[in-house]
């Protein structure tokens, strides 16, 4: 399965910028395009491995729950 990886804007638009067969080469394009990125940019950078772009887009856009955060004992 490949490494599809898009842009995430804050309207929850996607952008799709490539896809690789290893892991190695999708992160050095994801920071590549992170270290370029400007403010003006606004947008993140996520690697999605999914069986194809459809499955990819629909994980990237699926909210995540939130990590439950434990308490401290004092």
């Amino acid at each position: 399965m490949p490494y599809y990886v898009y842009k995430l804007f804050p309207n929850r638009a996607i952008e799709y910028i490539n896809d690789f067969e290893s892991y190695k080469e999708a992160r050095s394009l994801a920071r590549d395009t992170r270290a370029a990125t400007t403010v003006q940019g606004n947008y993140k950078v996520k690697v999605m491995f999914a069986e194809n772009s459809r499955e990819a887009e629909s994980l990237i856009l699926t909210p995540r729950e939130r990590p439950i955060l434990m308490e401290h004992e004092k």
